[in-house]
């Protein structure tokens, strides 16, 4: 099966993109027609996860917002726990819903469940909007029939992710707005106030303290080459993408961050929280060991612990379990390989799964609120040393001038 990006026509005569899977293009075509879709054009897509390859959705050309979805598994997981039919409930949220975009989606799945696709088979339906592990949940959920808790959870945890996400968002924007103002306060100072004092060193003709002439000469360069700051910012950025969308590059920019002392011990718990949850999910709703591994696989972001925990799965077909294979890739830390293993001894290995990543969820939470509360006091003694260093010169050189005692 290989993956389209398709243009069509839909009803309303209004031209649709999307991304679906077909085992041709004419088989493509004939799918989209069922669907009530006017093919107009079809290209394959390029393979590959989504950067993040986690429930923290990535959208494509949708224009949908992670919030959108949550709303609309939230809403689903609502109304079917309260008794409805899938059917019946997608047709209260198409609707009630106001979002144009939301509910246009919520129309063409609801119109795949009536003609006989299963609720898993009519969102894979809808390209790169939901990922593979959502599905997978929807279709461990249709299986076991537990599909209200299973959205129940998935809309939970979700919820959880956007939330964070909004928290660190809102306590980023202060020392974001700190570090700005600072930049160009130092930047009126290096510019406008130290080339004041340039005439009056010049004319006394003394010998300027190390530090005054380090700012001074710094001061000239802001003044003549300003620009050459944001043009080389720049392409260091602009290297760094086109490195790390090449696949090698990728991986050796995911090798670096793992092994950063603070960001890598915060991304491998995240990564474990994240695969633990889903592998936990999939097992507790019947799936089996291979298919809960490959999907729980996809919640892994880092290339390199992705690679290290992938080796896992030959053991697993030998009918191994996980706990001795994952000690051996040292890739989860230590406490989440030796509480898998007790898991496996006990026979609760799905509970524990859960619990592992209640932990670290918790951990990875605790932990990026203790850093954004720490960057304001730290972003500010620093800011404060540097202008005071920058003043502190500039009045040792006065005071030196006219052999004023310091």
């Amino acid at each position: 099966m290989a993956r389209y990006s398709y243009k069509a026509v839909n009803a309303s005569g209004h031209v649709v993109e999307g991304i679906k899977s077909a085992s041709s293009r004419d088989s493509l075509f004939d799918s989209l027609k069922q669907d009530g879709f006017l093919p107009i054009s079809a290209e394959e897509a390029k393979a590959g996860l989504s950067a993040g390859g986690n429930l923290s959705l990535s959208f494509g050309k949708s224009g949908l917002k992670p919030a959108d979805i949550v709303v609309f598994t939230r809403d689903i997981a609502t109304l079917l726990d309260t008794g409805l039919s899938l059917d019946r409930a997608l047709t209260l949220i198409a609707k009630l819903n106001h979002k144009p975009l939301l509910q246009a989606m919520t129309q063409r799945i609801l119109a795949r469940v009536q003609k006989g696709l299963s609720f898993a088979e009519a969102l894979q339906a809808e390209g790169d909007i939901f990922p593979g592990q959502y599905i997978g949940l929807v279709k461990a959920g249709e299986t076991s029939g537990k599909l209200d808790g299973i959205l129940v959870k998935l809309a939970s945890h979700m919820e959880k992710s956007q939330e964070l996400r909004e928290r660190v968002n809102t306590a980023l924007q202060y020392p974001v707005l700190v570090i700005c103002v600072a930049m160009v306060t130092l930047m009126i100072l290096m510019t406008v106030v130290i080339p004041q004092f340039q005439p009056i060193f010049e004319e006394a003709g003394n010998q300027l303290p190390l530090v005054t002439r380090g700012v001074i000469g710094l001061s000239v360069f802001l003044q003549n080459y300003w620009w050459a700051i944001p043009l080389s910012i720049g392409g260091l950025i602009l290297c760094f993408v086109l490195d790390y969308n090449r696949p090698e590059g990728k991986k050796r920019w995911h090798g670096v961050a793992l092994r950063m002392p603070i960001l890598g011990n915060l991304l491998r718990r995240a990564d474990t929280a994240r695969f633990c949850r889903v592998l936990g999910t999939l097992l507790t709703n019947g799936l089996s060991a291979l298919d809960a591994f490959d999907l729980s696989l996809q919640t892994v972001s880092n290339q390199t612990l992705h690679e290290a925990i992938g080796k896992v799965r030959k053991q697993l077909e030998r009918g191994e379990g996980f706990s001795a294979p994952l000690r051996e890739t040292c890739a989860l830390p230590e406490l989440a390989s030796h509480l898998i293993g007790v898991g496996e001894e006990s026979g609760n290995l799905q509970r524990m799964l859960l619990k592992i990543a209640e932990i670290f969820e918790g951990e990875v939470r605790r932990d990026l609120e203790q850093r954004i509360k720490m960057l304001v006091p730290v972003i500010t003694i620093f800011l404060g040393v540097l202008v005071a260093v920058i003043i502190g010169s500039i009045l040792s050189a006065i005071l030196s001038v006219y052999n004023l005692p310091i």
